[in-house]
């Protein structure tokens, strides 16, 4: 039903809010040890990944500055 539909998406915005301010440091308080560290893993992921992304797009500029 139409009904149920939107209680899942209440909860699965309830759910995306909690993570999002897990991943600027709000509200750790009441996570355990072990979702601790499976949060700083994610975290890290995601900072290996944009520094790789930050890094071909500097190689990038650098070889287009070279080319002029």
């Amino acid at each position: 039903t139409l009904r149920s539909e939107a209680e899942k998406l209440r909860k699965q915005i309830e759910d995306l809010e909690e993570t999002y301010k897990h991943m600027i440091g709000e509200g750790l308080d009441s996570l355990s040890f072990k979702k601790l560290q499976h949060l700083e893993k994610k975290m890290n992921l995601g900072a290996r990944k944009i520094r790789s992304k930050k890094d071909k797009l500097s190689l990038e500029r650098i070889r287009s500055l070279k080319a002029q």
